[in-house]
Parts: C-alpha cells; structure tokens; sequence
C-alpha cells in the first residue's frame, strides 16, 4: 500500500492522472485496509457484503463450475489522484456497474448442490439449501442495483 500511495504522490505533485483499483476482503480491523481508507487518495471505497457475490478461483478452468461463495466481505478501494478523478469519476454508475459484476459471480442453485456433494461444504457455505439459494441471487441483484452502502466517490 505504501508504494502504491507514493506513486501517487508523484503523480499529483505533477499533475497526472492515475488510478488503481485494489480488492481487498473486508476486514475493517486490518491496518491496509485503514491506510487506503484514510487516504486522501481514496476516491471510493465499496464494501460487498459476502452474500452479494461470489469468486472466480485460480482452479475454475479445472473445475465444471467455476463460481464459488465467497466467504467474506470483499472491499474495492478506488486510489486516484486528483486528475484521474476528473478523468475517470468513481461515482455511483461506477458503484452500480461494480456490484452487479460481483453479483453475477453467484454459483447457481445447482453448482452448489454440486459443490456440496463433491466437498462437503460450497465454499463457506456449510448448509446453504436449494430454496434459499434462489432467493440469495435475487436479493444480492437487487442490492447490486440499490445503491451506494458505505462508499465513497475510478476509472472504468
């Protein structure tokens, strides 16, 4: 985070724009995750709840399905200077578009029936059952849709 933050420095005491995006899990109490919160650089900060999306494993090119729950919450840190914020604005379409692309990495009802009978467990998800598994897909695209919990104001 350190090095990140210093090339931004640089970048704004010349008056270019640069963006990073940095994904990180949600832990509030972790000392990165505070350093890039309490940055001046900090353009957004989206905080996903777990249950509003899933992951893409390094393994899913192996696997039939490649989604798995993810079994914490995930934060989006957009770093900018202050040109790359006239340049490319983090806003709430930005937000929008962000948690509807997580959103649509929720495993289907039927790969976690698969996931359960292969392992034992989806991933963080011990006794997740079929009828409750339509409905988390649902919600989490409807909050995908609703707007800006815990963000603040990136590059697309």
């Amino acid at each position: 985070a350190r090095h990140m933050l210093g090339l931004l420095k640089a970048a704004a005491d010349g008056s270019h724009a640069l963006s990073f995006a940095v994904i990180l899990p949600g832990w509030r109490e972790c000392a990165a995750f505070n350093e890039l919160s309490d940055s001046p650089f900090c353009a957004r900060r989206v905080l996903v709840a777990a249950a509003d999306h899933g992951f893409c494993d390094g393994a899913s090119h192996q696997r039939q399905d490649p989604y798995r729950y993810s079994p914490f919450d995930t934060s989006v840190f957009v770093m900018q200077t202050e040109a790359a914020r006239r340049r490319w604005p983090a806003d709430d379409a930005f937000e929008a578009a962000l948690r509807t692309a997580f959103a649509h990495c929720v495993p289907s009802s039927s790969a976690v029936q698969r996931q359960l009978k292969q392992t034992g467990a989806a991933v963080g998800k011990v006794a997740m059952t079929s009828e409750k598994l339509p409905r988390r897909k649902a919600a989490a695209a409807e909050r995908a849709g609703a707007g800006s919990e815990g963000s603040r104001p990136r590059k697309r």
